[in-house]
């Protein structure tokens, strides 16, 4: 019989066997992440690949719900191909879990099957049910509290939802109200590039108390507006030095070049290399250099988002190291982390150069700034706590069945 599901590749671990009794050969314990957006898509991928640098042996098998969300694309080689995995895949499921025979499940939001998740359970499966929500949970009201739901709710291990009413329903619908936690939404969380102290502290030092902003992962077609920014905002602090981070280092002549034909002194610049007092612009092509740039930089200006089409860059990473973050309009995935951060007060939106400069001029105010990275620190990290509480969890859970297959 042929194989329902296009299973593809997935990470160190043999081909998908279902409709057949043969087990696909393993290396080690089998996390299957069930998702039903991409934002928890991305978090429990983050989790995942956290837990994989942490185990001795994992593999991971990604699921998604095609009636709540697009095939995911672009994963890590780690998560394999994802799986489209219907609500109501009936039979398709089943032969997913007993030929794959997962060990533990981070499911996410709700939108369960109450007999996918008996099942899973039957076959030695662990059950976590994340970022519950009320309409993940309410998808199936007019079922949701008899007995079938009630007893397949129960088989979950522990839940996690996001709001009280949604634990209530959850408890109603048959989850132990011990195994429920009431947590923040799941959210992204950052892991900032690194960078010595020591170094922090040189270049701060060399210095010697200049305001300073950043400019990163800029579009070429956003060029021209970082640099109408800056000779905008020397006119209000003539001491002003822009950094200027290229992602792509095909780029850097064309940006070498409109900085010569303005009268704003430059160069591509090295950790090492001595900053002139006189320097206005400095060029850094090397992406360890962000870690250093985010920490001293009170603003950061986001780049791919002047540009219509090009969808962004994650603002975490800056917020979490103490940047107020600056952007454009076109944000695209990344709408979720912009719109937290602009709600808190921790970025603001700017259209053109003039607005880009203004808001540059304006952040030079250490006490604003301040403020604003303040703010962004409490967004970046908010979703910390739950992450870490999920990793732990399931490391316990994956030990307990490791240690259920040791003693069979």
């Amino acid at each position: 019989m042929s194989n329902p599901l296009n299973l593809g590749p997935l990470s160190r671990r043999a081909s998908d066997m279902a409709g057949t009794s043969e087990a696909p050969v393993t290396t080690g314990s089998l996390l299957w992440i069930h998702a039903t957006s991409d934002l928890r898509l991305r978090v429990l991928c983050d989790v995942g690949e956290q837990l994989v640098a942490q185990r001795d042996a994992l593999d991971i098998m990604t699921t998604y719900d095609p009636a709540l969300m697009t095939a995911p694309g672009n994963l890590p080689e780690v998560y394999g191909q994802p799986i489209a995995l219907p609500v109501t895949g009936g039979s398709h499921g089943r032969n997913l879990i007993n030929n794959r025979k997962p060990d533990l499940c981070l499911w996410s939001g709700g939108h369960v099957n109450p007999g996918l998740i008996r099942y899973a359970h039957d076959a030695g499966t662990r059950l976590v049910l994340v970022d519950a929500d009320t309409e993940g949970v309410q998808e199936r009201r007019r079922r949701w509290f008899s007995d079938p739901v009630q007893n397949a709710m129960s088989r979950f291990s522990r839940a996690f939802a996001n709001s009280a009413p949604a634990a209530d329903l959850l408890r109603r619908g048959g989850i132990p109200v011990e195994r429920i936690d009431v947590t923040q939404p799941l959210r992204p969380v950052p892991t900032p590039p690194e960078c010595p102290d020591e170094e922090v502290a040189e270049v701060t030092q060399e210095l010697a108390g200049r305001p300073v902003w950043l400019a990163t992962f800029a579009h070429p077609d956003e060029f021209g507006f970082v640099v109408a920014a800056q000779r905008n905002a020397v006119r209000h602090s003539h001491r002003l030095l822009l950094v200027i981070y290229v992602e792509d280092r095909s780029y850097i002549d064309d940006l070498l070049a409109l900085l010569e034909g303005v009268t704003l002194r430059h160069c591509l610049w090295h950790l090492g290399d001595p900053i002139d007092d006189q320097m206005q612009v400095l060029v850094t092509e090397d992406p360890e250099d962000l870690g250093l740039w985010y920490r001293i930089a009170p603003q950061t200006f986001l780049g791919h988002s002047l540009v219509a089409g090009q969808g962004g860059r994650c603002p975490l990473d800056a917020a979490a190291l103490g940047s107020a973050v600056l952007h454009g309009p076109n944000i695209g995935a990344h709408s979720d982390a912009y719109f937290r951060l602009t709600s808190a007060g921790a970025a603001q939106l700017v259209t053109d150069g003039n607005a880009l400069g203004g808001q540059v001029a304006r952040l030079i105010a250490p006490d604003i700034a301040a403020e604003m990275a303040l703010a962004g620190w409490d967004v970046a990290t908010e979703g910390a706590e739950l992450t870490e509480r999920v990793i732990k969890l399931s490391h316990d859970l994956l030990d307990e069945s490791e240690a259920d297959h040791a003693r069979t």
